[in-house]
């Protein structure tokens, strides 16, 4: 039964009143064991069955000293609202402090299992007893507990509920140690969001120290400080700047405190100084980039100020690093006032300056799962695709058969580039490009027919027919004619030449094939027969071997063939046979992609052909220019 969800101190206490009652009124249920209590005894109220799980499990504890508390409750199989349960009333009615009782358990090598009785209920604690505060924060240190972030907080937001933060900041400035940093990140949230005043002045204390390694505590208070006023902020300037320009840890923290004081400050002192700093980003580190990126991250527009930073970052290379990817990506995606022609030509410029081209596949992921408004606006794709189809360079090249392969919807393409006058040997040439280096058979021959509606009765279209029956159906003869059957009863008089002509030449390679076969003397021998199956038996072995001893995952498994999927056993009777045992088999997947033929037959002019294409492309790209 799934128990997840974090109730608030009032749902507990009206919970565990209804439980005392129920067993009060029910003496039975004392007497049961946790297997004979059910859920439907309580009207389905599944809190109040926890609730009555939670104090059957309290009436068994013996002895409530902390070391015995843990190891008793380290065998409680339980996990959510029961644990919470049990720990509140330990702590209400037996004044067990779950503080300390997490300190005990580590000492026991118990840790993992208190931590579903402590987790949730830290903020219900009666008391904080200081001097137990290193102990603890080593604790969570120690265990490397994964929401470590969670436990810290809460604990910061009960020091500050018990009005102890000024005790914790003392200890903090005469201590030092490693163990609080962490820990003072989370404070100083809590401090701020209960007395800012109180914030303002523990971050002057920190700016004044300025060494002693408080520099990065000193950081985090400006994180959060600066929303609640810029005064120690400006107050304090050639401290905060001085770290800005000396160390970039700290450099990394300080980008968005500069950019929100931009955005927050009355004076114009200091603004020449941030925004000089800030315009470093884009010939830094990646890192201060995501810093910038994640400082911007607005639904509003981007200030005229740091709209220069922002096209820099766009216009030097961050090394195809995936956070500053992806960030960028988002910025995009939340832009309500940014037009998508802006949003793609900016997309185009990332994917350019970074190299993208050579390995796109995860810069176009990114894209489409991200930008799902920009991939509804088809025009604008369609209309882009085809003017990067144009545009000298490799790297646009690929970014329009990029936005082919992953943005564009196929079935859109015919209706949008029909209301634009295109000639002929452009029409080709993009099919060629798809051709050569998109191999989906059959997105290729569906966008031959695509494109062949566009071309008007009175334009000659002998060269793009050309290319689909030179190129296309050389390559893939069976896919194009099992499309072209589909085309049969199309109107279009480019559309029926193709339809015809394809349908045509199949025929007349179906009627050769079967004149080749019925002719004795163009068929091997028997002999010959069973030397080439022999022959490609024997190949295909050891291309399978060779494939095994390269592959890492078939090195994991000791058996050749892998298996996977659920089987279903049954029995079947039947009165002639009697028993027979059934097993379904494994479940399989399959996935089938058609070659280009000439590639099959001779790579290497394959190759040739591509590299011939893109000359042929650039020169045209040349006089359209």
């Amino acid at each position: 039964m799934v128990q997840n969800m974090r109730q608030e101190e009032p749902e507990i206490i009206e919970v565990l009143d209804k439980c005392r009652k129920k067993l009060q009124t029910s003496p039975k249920l004392c007497g049961l064991n946790d297997s004979e209590i059910q859920i439907c005894d309580f009207g389905n109220d599944v809190f109040c069955y926890w609730g009555i799980i939670a104090y059957q499990y309290i009436s068994k504890i013996n002895s409530f000293s902390y070391e015995d508390l843990v190891f008793f409750l380290g065998e409680i199989d339980e996990k959510g609202s029961v644990c919470n349960y049990i720990a509140y009333i330990l702590q209400k009615e037996y004044g067990i402090r779950m503080i300390k009782l997490l300190i005990v358990a580590s000492q026991c090598g118990k840790y993992q299992q208190l931590i579903p009785f402590v987790e949730d209920n830290l903020l219900f604690e009666s008391s904080v007893e200081l001097e137990e505060t290193k102990a603890f924060l080593n604790v969570i240190d120690e265990n490397k507990y994964p929401q470590m972030d969670i436990l810290l907080s809460d604990y910061a937001k009960l020091i500050c509920n018990m009005q102890k933060q000024e005790e914790i900041f003392r200890i903090f400035m005469i201590d030092k140690q490693e163990i609080y940093f962490k820990f003072m990140s989370c404070f100083c949230q809590k401090v701020f969001q209960i007395d800012s005043e109180t914030g303002n002045r523990m971050l002057a204390t920190l700016l004044q120290e300025g060494k002693n390694k408080v520099e990065k505590v000193a950081v985090d208070f400006l994180d959060i400080g600066i929303y609640y006023g810029c005064s120690i902020f400006e107050q304090y300037f050639d401290i905060i700047h001085g770290w800005m320009q000396k160390d970039k840890k700290l450099r990394e923290k300080l980008i968005p405190i500069y950019v929100v004081y931009l955005k927050k400050a009355e004076k114009n002192d200091f603004r020449n100084d941030i925004i000089a700093e800030l315009y470093k980003i884009p010939f830094g580190v990646a890192s201060e980039k995501t810093a910038f990126l994640r400082a911007i991250f607005d639904r509003e527009s981007l200030p005229e100020y740091l709209k220069p930073i922002f096209d820099n970052i766009l216009s030097h290379p961050f090394e195809k690093d995936n956070d500053v990817l992806k960030l960028l990506f988002r910025f995009f995606s939340v832009q309500k006032k940014m037009e998508d022609a802006e949003i793609l030509q900016s997309i185009q410029q990332v994917y350019r300056v970074n190299g993208y081209w050579n390995d796109d596949k995860n810069f176009f992921v990114q894209l489409a799962s991200i930008l799902h408004e920009l991939k509804n606006n088809q025009i604008l794709l369609v209309e882009y695709f085809f003017r990067c189809m144009f545009t000298r360079g490799i790297e646009n090249f690929y970014f329009a058969l990029g936005l082919y392969k992953n943005m564009v919807h196929l079935n859109d393409i015919g209706d949008i580039l029909h209301k634009r006058e295109i000639s002929v040997v452009k029409l080709s040439i993009v099919l060629k490009g798809l051709l050569y280096f998109y191999y989906d058979a059959n997105s290729i021959c569906q966008i031959s027919y695509k494109l062949i509606k566009i071309i008007p009765d009175t334009m000659d279209a002998e060269p793009y027919i050309a290319v689909c029956m030179d190129e296309i159906y050389e390559n893939y003869s069976h896919t194009y004619n099992k499309l072209a059957k589909q085309y049969v009863n199309d109107n279009g008089k480019w559309v029926e030449e193709l339809t015809k002509r394809i349908l045509e030449r199949y025929q007349e390679y179906i009627r050769n094939q079967k004149v080749a076969n019925s002719k004795p003397d163009l068929q091997p021998s028997k002999e010959r027969k069973q030397i080439l199956r022999k022959a490609k038996l024997e190949q295909n072995t050891k291309i399978n071997k060779t494939a095994r001893e390269a592959s890492f995952f078939a090195s994991m498994f000791s058996n050749h063939v892998m298996k996977y999927g659920k089987r279903h056993a049954g029995i079947q009777y039947s009165k002639s046979d009697g028993y027979s045992y059934l097993v379904t088999p494994y479940s399989s997947r399959k996935f089938e992609r058609e070659l280009p033929h000439i590639y099959v037959n001779d790579p290497v002019d394959w190759y040739r052909l591509r590299r011939q294409y893109l000359k042929e492309r650039e020169k045209y790209c040349e006089i359209n220019n």
